[in-house]
């Protein structure tokens, strides 16, 4: 399996978006993209923090 940074864009899109929505319901529904990226990265070791 590639690592995240391995994919290419279109791709890290759809491994990101499920994380994306989970973080999002897990705040509410609003959250600035700091809040959401700090989330989506602290529960996935693969997505680095400079994404």
């Amino acid at each position: 399996m590639k690592t995240f940074n391995e994919l290419n864009r279109r791709e890290q899109e759809a491994y990101l978006m499920l994380p994306i929505l989970r973080g999002l319901k897990k705040l509410g529904g609003q959250a600035s993209t700091k809040e959401l990226k700090s989330i989506v990265v602290a529960n996935d070791s693969e997505v680095p923090y400079n994404c």
